[in-house]
């Protein structure tokens, strides 16, 4: 179980990853409580914060998968 600050913490850590690669936010009511979406700023569709973050970790990580990047004497393989 996670405490109320490391979960302001993550939420926070999200907000400012995903704002600062300039995706948008928005906020959903729903019955309960809200729930938080994200736009993507290339294909315009909107997903959870999880789905977010592994779009943008694909997104980061796409040049580095390229087969021209693999090569060279300094490059290092993941």
């Amino acid at each position: 179980m996670t405490t109320p600050i490391a979960s302001r913490l993550h939420k926070a850590k999200t907000f400012l990853v995903l704002w600062g690669c300039g995706w948008k936010r928005r906020k959903l009511p729903s019955a309960t409580s809200y729930r938080i979406e994200w736009q993507d700023p290339a294909s315009g569709a909107w997903y959870g914060d999880r789905t977010a973050l592994r779009l943008l970790k694909v997104q980061a990580l796409a040049p580095y998968d390229r087969p021209e990047s693999t090569g060279g004497r300094y490059c290092r393989r993941f």
